[in-house]
């Protein structure tokens, strides 16, 4: 098998987890690629880190997945008076 394969999932659909207009990043859960991410941004009023499931998280993995998110915007987006995170409807 390659390398490859045991980080991404050879059905992933990279075209429906990707958000026109925005830079998208990668979200491994236990090491394999789960998430596609991003943050929007208003201003220094709100900004919200928006997650793409591939495939339904665990109650587990969304928690752990969840957790981390919010620090992340906590440290990009410390200006913002308002920092949310979002998960989106999964994907396959």
């Amino acid at each position: 098998m390659p390398t490859r394969r045991r980080i991404i999932p050879e059905d992933f659909p990279w075209r429906a987890m990707l958000a026109p207009g925005r830079i998208v990043n990668n979200l491994l859960v236990d090491g394999v690629l789960r998430a596609t991410w991003w943050i929007e941004r208003e201003g220094k009023r709100r900004a919200t880190l928006a997650i793409r499931p591939f495939r339904t998280l665990s109650t587990a993995e969304r928690d752990e997945v969840a957790d981390e998110a919010r620090r992340m915007i906590e440290f990009a987006a410390a200006e913002a008076g308002a920092r949310d995170v979002r998960f989106e409807a999964a994907v396959g």
